[in-house]
Protein backbone atom coordinates (compact mmCIF):
# COMPACT_ATOMS: atom_id res chain seq x y z
CA UNK A 1 0.00 0.00 0.00
CA UNK A 2 2.61 2.52 1.06
CA UNK A 3 4.34 1.91 -2.64
CA UNK A 4 0.79 2.61 -4.10
CA UNK A 5 0.54 5.50 -2.22
CA UNK A 6 4.22 6.78 -3.13
CA UNK A 7 3.19 5.91 -7.30
CA UNK A 8 -0.19 7.77 -6.96
CA UNK A 9 1.92 10.91 -5.46
CA UNK A 10 5.02 10.65 -8.03
CA UNK A 11 2.30 10.72 -10.71
CA UNK A 12 0.43 13.53 -9.45
CA UNK A 13 3.52 15.54 -9.44
CA UNK A 14 4.21 14.44 -12.68
CA UNK A 15 1.29 15.43 -14.12
CA UNK A 16 1.14 18.67 -11.82
CA UNK A 17 4.71 19.83 -13.34
CA UNK A 18 3.96 18.70 -17.35
CA UNK A 19 4.21 21.66 -18.55
CA UNK A 20 7.00 23.02 -15.86
CA UNK A 21 10.74 22.94 -15.72
CA UNK A 22 12.54 23.39 -12.37
CA UNK A 23 16.09 22.90 -13.77
CA UNK A 24 18.68 24.47 -11.29
CA UNK A 25 20.44 27.33 -13.01
CA UNK A 26 23.68 25.87 -14.93
CA UNK A 27 26.86 26.25 -13.06
CA UNK A 28 28.13 27.04 -16.28
CA UNK A 29 27.11 28.86 -19.50
CA UNK A 30 25.68 25.99 -22.08
CA UNK A 31 27.24 25.50 -24.78
CA UNK A 32 23.43 24.71 -26.55
CA UNK A 33 20.62 25.81 -24.98
CA UNK A 34 19.92 22.70 -21.93
CA UNK A 35 15.75 23.02 -23.18
CA UNK A 36 17.36 20.97 -26.37
CA UNK A 37 18.24 18.42 -23.57
CA UNK A 38 15.57 18.46 -21.87
CA UNK A 39 12.92 18.29 -24.33
CA UNK A 40 13.94 15.50 -25.49
CA UNK A 41 10.47 13.33 -25.48
CA UNK A 42 11.22 10.11 -23.62
CA UNK A 43 7.97 7.36 -24.97
CA UNK A 44 7.59 5.85 -21.57
CA UNK A 45 9.81 4.99 -17.98
CA UNK A 46 8.93 2.15 -15.83
CA UNK A 47 10.84 2.32 -11.65
CA UNK A 48 9.54 0.18 -9.43
CA UNK A 49 12.09 0.77 -6.52
CA UNK A 50 15.15 0.88 -8.95
CA UNK A 51 18.10 2.57 -6.81
CA UNK A 52 19.06 6.15 -7.87
CA UNK A 53 22.30 5.63 -8.97
CA UNK A 54 20.68 2.47 -11.42
CA UNK A 55 17.91 5.34 -13.05
CA UNK A 56 20.50 8.36 -13.51
CA UNK A 57 22.79 4.99 -15.50
CA UNK A 58 19.72 4.19 -18.03
CA UNK A 59 18.71 8.02 -18.62
CA UNK A 60 22.51 8.02 -19.07
CA UNK A 61 22.54 5.27 -22.03
CA UNK A 62 19.28 5.84 -23.08
CA UNK A 63 20.10 9.70 -23.90
CA UNK A 64 23.53 9.37 -24.76
CA UNK A 65 24.38 12.48 -21.95
CA UNK A 66 26.01 12.17 -19.03
CA UNK A 67 24.57 12.03 -15.72
CA UNK A 68 26.31 12.65 -12.54
CA UNK A 69 25.62 13.17 -8.66
CA UNK A 70 27.20 15.12 -6.05
CA UNK A 71 26.73 12.20 -3.68
CA UNK A 72 28.27 14.33 -0.62
CA UNK A 73 25.80 16.78 -0.83
CA UNK A 74 22.97 14.74 -1.46
CA UNK A 75 23.83 12.47 1.57
CA UNK A 76 23.00 15.45 3.36
CA UNK A 77 19.63 15.63 2.26
CA UNK A 78 19.71 11.51 3.08
CA UNK A 79 20.00 10.30 -0.69
CA UNK A 80 22.95 8.07 -1.51
CA UNK A 81 22.94 5.81 -4.73
CA UNK A 82 20.50 3.06 -2.90
CA UNK A 83 17.69 5.71 -2.68
CA UNK A 84 14.65 3.43 -4.59
CA UNK A 85 12.76 5.36 -7.26
CA UNK A 86 9.24 4.51 -8.31
CA UNK A 87 8.02 6.00 -11.80
CA UNK A 88 5.77 5.33 -14.54
CA UNK A 89 5.50 7.61 -17.05
CA UNK A 90 4.80 7.98 -20.82
CA UNK A 91 5.32 10.71 -23.52
CA UNK A 92 7.44 13.04 -21.09
CA UNK A 93 10.09 15.10 -21.56
CA UNK A 94 13.61 14.49 -20.26
CA UNK A 95 13.18 17.60 -17.99
CA UNK A 96 9.72 16.44 -16.45
CA UNK A 97 10.79 13.30 -15.66
CA UNK A 98 13.93 14.63 -14.11
CA UNK A 99 11.16 17.29 -12.38
CA UNK A 100 9.95 14.63 -11.26
CA UNK A 101 12.61 12.94 -9.42
CA UNK A 102 13.98 15.58 -7.97
CA UNK A 103 10.43 16.69 -6.45
CA UNK A 104 10.76 12.87 -4.91
CA UNK A 105 14.05 13.22 -3.66
CA UNK A 106 13.48 16.50 -2.13
CA UNK A 107 12.67 16.72 1.65
CA UNK A 108 12.69 20.37 1.43
CA UNK A 109 12.98 21.19 -1.95
CA UNK A 110 16.83 21.35 -1.42
CA UNK A 111 17.79 18.84 -4.58
CA UNK A 112 17.87 19.78 -7.64
CA UNK A 113 20.20 19.06 -11.19
CA UNK A 114 22.04 21.31 -13.08
CA UNK A 115 23.17 20.96 -16.72
CA UNK A 116 26.82 22.51 -17.78
CA UNK A 117 28.30 23.48 -21.00
CA UNK A 118 28.94 19.92 -21.60
CA UNK A 119 25.14 18.97 -21.40
CA UNK A 120 26.14 16.98 -18.37
CA UNK A 121 23.01 16.84 -16.07
CA UNK A 122 24.09 16.31 -12.09
CA UNK A 123 22.10 15.96 -9.42
CA UNK A 124 23.48 18.18 -6.39
CA UNK A 125 21.88 20.36 -3.63
CA UNK A 126 21.12 24.21 -3.48
CA UNK A 127 23.67 24.68 -0.68
CA UNK A 128 26.14 22.65 -2.56
CA UNK A 129 26.24 25.23 -5.24
CA UNK A 130 26.08 28.19 -3.02
CA UNK A 131 22.30 29.27 -3.47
Amino acid sequence: MRTDMRYIATAFAVLLLAGFSFAGEPTTEPATKPAGILSKRIPELRFDGVALADVLGFLSDVNGTTFTADWNALRKQNVDVTTSVTMRVKDLTLGQILDAIAIHLNKDGEVIYTVDKDNTIEFTTKAAIGK
